[in-house]
């Protein structure tokens, strides 16, 4: 994948967040996604999946830099995705005008600033040749 495929597929990782963003302050809505830690342990599960050297490797290194163990950051990306399906499946109705506003808020372009160029120069850690 080359740097335009990365920096469109960030962009579009912008633009999602962005929406969502835009989206609850259109409505004055608040999503508060709530996790709680402090469940019994007796309510607690095991789940057990099959993964390549490869991706767990991935994994482990992520964590690494996060400064979780590999169970942690695994819950931690499994419930963002989760609540991030849900979220998709989630309606917001506006009239017209505010929708007319709201597309344009995501149609124009970003902004250049010095943190975006720098971003967008720097190469993705899966883009690394780990051989």
């Amino acid at each position: 994948m080359g740097r335009r495929e990365v920096a469109a597929d960030r962009g579009l990782a912008v633009r999602r967040i962005l929406t969502y963003t835009l989206s609850l302050q259109a409505q004055k809505v608040r999503f508060i996604v709530a996790h709680n830690p402090g469940q019994a342990e007796a309510s607690r599960g095991l789940i057990n999946i099959r993964i390549s050297a490869a991706d767990r490797n991935v994994i482990d290194r992520a964590a690494k830099l996060a400064g979780k163990s590999r169970s942690e950051f695994m819950l931690q990306a499994s419930r963002r995705a989760a609540q991030e399906t849900l979220l998709d499946t989630t309606l917001f109705a506006v009239d017209g005008l505010t929708f007319k506003r709201f597309k344009a808020m995501l149609d124009a372009p970003p902004k250049p600033n010095k943190r975006l160029q720098a971003l967008m120069r720097r190469q993705a850690p899966w883009e690394y040749d780990t051989r």
